[in-house]
């Protein structure tokens, strides 16, 4: 097993390590770097330079901070994986790691008859059960404006995506259940064009929740074991 401290930038977790600076996304089902291969934790990946136009290059312009590598599931799922938010490490080991907590499986998500290999699990907001994508590279989280709208907004944020770019969105906090654990989330309303991509998914829940909770990816087995802080 392999410790790594996380560098934060707008809530957004960056290890370094070979002279690379990688941002791992667990939302990302691929792999992008600047050359066509990349060594990490002792172990050589091949990699993508571009997907659907996005590059390191773009994509550190839109974050505004300069990365050699978005780290995805391809390369992630090698792995179990530890986020430790509040004392800024994350974990890879090729074993299973002991951990003391919950667990909740994965669901299977398609997008036009493909699965897709972001992680997808339940949660309930006002008792409701939602589908959400688990996702370290959303600084904020997204539900539909239908679930969003009855609660008052807290103010506009500017977030982006690789696929879109930049955009503005009215924000929430709701409280937000995994199995009988609440917490605070704040979520905001995806452009209408990127809720197409969500495929079977209610939204994304990304940085309150790691925020909130030691979260283990167990991948082999398709689980997320998880215990609060």
């Amino acid at each position: 097993m392999k410790e790594y401290n996380i560098i934060f930038y707008d809530s957004l977790p960056f290890i370094e390590e070979n002279g690379n600076i990688i941002f791992i996304d667990t939302g990302a089902p691929l792999t992008i770097h600047k050359t066509n291969e990349l060594s990490f934790n002792s172990n050589t990946y091949q990699c993508v330079t571009q997907f659907f136009g996005t590059t390191v290059e773009s994509l550190s312009e839109l974050i505004g901070k300069e990365l050699t590598t978005l780290m995805g599931i391809d390369i992630l799922s090698n792995y179990y994986v530890l986020f430790d938010y509040r004392n800024k490490v994350v974990k890879f080991s090729e074993k299973e790691i002991d951990f003391d907590g919950k667990e909740i499986k994965f669901i299977k998500t398609y997008f036009f008859m493909m699965e897709i290999t972001v992680p997808l699990v339940e949660f309930k907001v006002d008792n409701v059960p939602l589908k959400l994508h688990i996702d370290t590279g959303a600084k904020i989280s997204y539900l539909a404006e239908e679930i969003t709208k009855k609660y008052p907004s807290i103010g506009v944020e500017k977030d982006y995506h690789p696929a879109y770019g930049g955009f503005e969105t009215n924000c929430y906090n709701i409280i937000t259940s995994l199995g009988d654990d609440e917490f605070l989330v704040k979520y905001g309303n995806l452009p209408d064009v990127l809720n197409l991509f969500l495929g079977n998914a209610n939204g994304v829940i990304g940085y309150d929740l790691f925020n909130n909770f030691l979260i283990l990816f167990d991948f082999k087995n398709k689980i997320l074991k998880y215990r609060k802080y």
